[in-house]
């Protein structure tokens, strides 16, 4: 996890406000977004 990751979520200020959560809880609109199935492509198969 890098800067950019983290300035994606303003709400969490370090990867540790991100790590444990749902992507859902640090991102309420994410199923909206044009990433959102990407995400979920990598997460079925573990590959980015």
């Amino acid at each position: 996890m890098n800067n950019v990751v983290l300035a994606r979520f303003h709400n969490a200020k370090r990867k540790e406000d991100l790590i444990g959560k749902n992507i859902k809880e640090l991102y309420p609109s994410v199923e909206s977004t044009e990433w959102y199935p990407a995400y979920l492509e990598v997460l079925r198969t573990g590959k980015p």
